[in-house]
């Protein structure tokens, strides 16, 4: 025969742990997945990421990663390429650059 008062009393335990464990947590919760946070969070990360581009730009000298390359800055690339080839550089980039740059007719 079943114990009916020590099963009412181990559901009695489980029922006030479960919502002891509630209490602590939720405030936690609470925090975590406040949407004025998570908003503030994007926003700031997007600011810092945008930031850090742009101070990575100015430090190569260059306005953008999609900008194309001037005539100018290509035409003294390919005459660099020409001389490491020159000097012996075995780097089989070097060759594709150079395939690159006769066929732009630079």
């Amino acid at each position: 025969m079943p114990d009916p008062v020590g099963e009412q009393e181990d559901r009695m335990r489980r029922t006030l742990l479960l919502a002891t464990a509630l209490m602590i947590a939720a405030p936690t919760v609470a925090r975590a997945l406040d949407p004025g946070m998570i908003a503030q969070g994007q926003v700031l990360s997007g600011m810092a990421r945008g930031y850090a581009e742009r101070g990575y730009a100015e430090r190569r000298g260059i306005r953008s990663r999609r900008a194309e390359p001037s005539e100018a800055r290509t035409r003294q690339t390919c005459a660099n390429g020409r001389e490491m080839v020159r000097r012996g550089s075995p780097d089989p980039r070097l060759r594709h650059l150079l395939a690159l740059c006769r066929r732009g007719g630079w």
